[in-house]
Formats: structure tokens, sequence, C-alpha cells
């Protein structure tokens, strides 16, 4: 009882001096329902208890402490190590916990047993007596505590590997990605049609055609908010969507009108790790800003230009990120887009007339796209052109998480 009330005045000594992590608050009921278990003899129940109480202070050197204890107990060394490394990644000044690491099989020791003391954040842990023939020891608070030795030593290699699941959970990350986007386009894809109908409806020389896939670039930058989710910023960039035609009559006509697309959003990610890596649900919601380069020309003028126009977005996707390094990852994912922009305009289009005045992207009743006062909106069927983003893509990069 002495020893217990001592163990109990030198964390008082610790805390109050901060020396040690901040101790348990919000998840301390979890915390100490962990010790009641563990001081029972049932692990797998102290597991569940500390694995809350992690979750809800993911800094809480302690849980780790006697989790990886729990996990000693039952013989699983993988786990126990990714314990003990991480409570001593949060509480380095914990020598009573390093020097029981620097003797388990597969560090260099040549020691069978180790006896080591642990340290004074858990002066209250009892142990009962081990029901195995052949048992280590270790010096918990007061008492010694029996536990089966390890099975499967485990070299530093795969320690390496497996930690890396466990900070990937807690670090901040860079991604760089690129792949294809697919849009539907709205009315641009329309225009090609209608340019090809009258084509062959004049039997005159001329094509039309549009591209649906565009190249995308991506920078994306995320913080955990505990060890399955985080939120993240985003800005990419997507451009080679293309609708080009051409006819020729007496004389040629040619139109080019390029889309490109700068959007910056917020991502939400929840992740289902695995040992090699994880999957992951993401959704989010972005501005984007369509960059048009509009030029035409035929026998009465020639109009050039860049046109832009914005609105909001979301997207929904899934994807799994593989380890290549403690700290590199590579991605591949896929995206649901939606995003539809009209009223897109200018007010400084350089025509062949040197004529400069407000216009917008405008569609006849026909299909046909050019250009329009905004106060001939409505009249004759003419409406504000669409350009649709709307439809998905595919991406692959790297990740680097950021300890």
């Amino acid at each position: 009882m002495f020893r217990r009330f001592l163990w109990m005045m030198v964390l008082g000594f610790f805390l109050l001096s901060g020396n040690v992590v901040k101790a348990q608050t919000d998840n301390s009921s979890d915390f100490q329902k962990g010790l009641t278990a563990y001081d029972l003899g049932d692990f797998q129940q102290a597991l569940l208890y500390f694995n809350k109480a992690i979750a809800n202070n993911p800094n809480s050197w302690q849980a780790y402490l006697v989790e990886g204890y729990c996990y000693f107990h039952l013989g699983q060394d993988i786990q126990m190590k990714l314990a003990l490394f991480e409570s001593l990644r949060l509480h380095p000044d914990n020598p009573e916990l390093k020097t029981f690491m620097s003797n388990l099989p597969g560090k260099g020791s040549s020691s069978t047993n180790a006896q080591v003391q642990s340290p004074p954040a858990v002066p209250t842990l009892a142990s009962p007596t081990p029901e195995t023939a052949k048992a280590k020891k270790i010096k918990l608070g007061d008492e010694d505590i029996e536990a089966a030795p390890s099975k499967t030593p485990t070299t530093g290699a795969d320690l390496t590997n497996a930690n890396l699941r466990e900070k990937w959970g807690s670090s901040s990350w860079l991604k760089i990605t690129g792949g294809l986007g697919y849009g539907a386009l709205g009315d641009l894809a329309n225009a090609a049609n209608v340019w090809n109908q009258e084509i062959a409806q004049a039997r005159a020389q001329g094509t039309a055609s549009f591209s649906n896939v565009g190249y995308r670039f991506v920078l994306e930058g995320g913080i955990p908010l505990d060890k399955t989710n985080s939120w993240s910023v985003q800005a990419d960039f997507e451009t080679g969507h293309n609708f080009e035609a051409s006819l020729v009559y007496s004389s040629p006509v040619t139109q080019n009108i390029s889309p490109q697309l700068l959007a910056f959003g917020m991502n939400y990610y929840h992740y289902f790790p695995y040992e090699s890596g994880r999957f992951f649900l993401m959704g989010g919601v972005f501005f984007g800003e369509a960059l048009v380069n509009f030029y035409s020309d035929d026998p009465i003028e020639t109009d050039s230009g860049v046109l832009t126009g914005n609105s909001f977005g979301f997207n929904l996707g899934f994807g799994n990120e593989l380890k290549i390094s403690p700290s590199t990852g590579f991605e591949i994912s896929g995206r649901f887009r939606y995003l539809t922009i009209s009223q897109v305009r200018n007010n400084y289009l350089v025509t062949s007339y040197s004529n400069t005045g407000q216009v917008v992207l405008a569609a006849d009743a026909n299909g046909n796209l050019g250009l329009a006062d905004t106060r001939s909106i409505g009249q004759g069927g003419l409406r504000y052109a669409t350009v649709d983003f709307t439809g998905f893509n595919l991406n692959c990069g790297f990740v680097f998480h950021l300890f």
C-alpha cells in the first residue's frame, strides 16, 4: 500500500513538472476500465477499452504502453511492438521501456527473459498469475507479471513496415497526382454534332470534333482528424478538352473552343488501413473556374479571346494508397465529379474590327455556338451556352507523409 502511494506521489510530481505527456482527460473512463480489465487478466477486454481511449486521445502514451503489455500477454509480437514504439514516440523519456524493448527477441539481445520496470504513468497496474508453463517476467508498477514468451521474432525491417500503418494515421500528408478527366462538355459536344449534320446536308468539305477527355494535374495537402479520418485542401488544373470545326463553302469558316478548368476545394477522407497500405472513400466540394479559349474566323470577322465563368461543384470517390517507404506511398483513385458552368463571358474580347464589349458564349436554337451581347440572351431562342465538366476522373501519383 505504501509503495502504491509512493508511486502516485511520483506520478503527480512528473505531471506537475511537465516532464510527461498530459494524462488522460476525456477518455479517462475508458483508460481506467482498461486498467481494471488488465488487473483481472482479461487482456482482450482491456484492449477494447484501450483502443477506445486511444481513439479519443491519440496522444495517450499511457494507453499505448498498457496496450503493448496486453499484446505481450497474448503473444502477439508485432502488435505489442507497434504499441510500445508509439508510446515511446509520444513519451521518449522512458528509460524503463527502452530497457525492456532492448531485450526483446529480434533486437540483437541474447537474453531470453526481460525484467524491466514500467514508467510511473501506470503505477496502479496489478497482474494475475499466469497460466503458461514458460513465461517471461516484466516489472509493471509494484508487482511482477508473467506472460507467454514471444512466438515469432520480428526483424527491424518488418517493424518499419508494420509501424508505417500507425504513423500514416497520425501524420499530415502532401499528394501530387495526375491523370485523365472525362467531362460531358454540354453544349460543346452538341455543337460538334450540329456542325457535322450541316456539313453532310450541304455536301461541303469540313469536319467537327470534340474531346471529352482532358489531362489533370493535382496538388493536395491533408491533416488527420484521427487514425481513420482526415480532411484536405486541393488545387487542380485540367486541360485538353477541345472543340474544333471547319466548313468550306466559297470561303473557309473555322471555330475552335478550348475549355480549361481550375478548381479549389476541400475533401473529407475515411480510411480502411491494411498491412501494405490503406483503402479510402472520399467526398468534397470545390469552386471551379472555367477558362475558355475562343477563336472564330469567317468572311465577316475574326473573334479571339478568353472567356471565364465559375460555379460550385462536388466530387465523390474511392482509391487505394500503397506503401513504398516509411514516408511515401503511391495512390490510384477514381472520382465522380459534378460541375456545370454557364454565363461564360469576357469584357474585352478582341475582334477584327477592334471592337470591344461584354460578350458571352451563347447557343442558338439549333445548337450552334457563338458570341452574343448579354442583352440579346433570351431573344430568338438565344441562350447562355453551358460548359459541363460533369463526369469522372482517374488519378495516380505519389503521397508524401510528413512526420
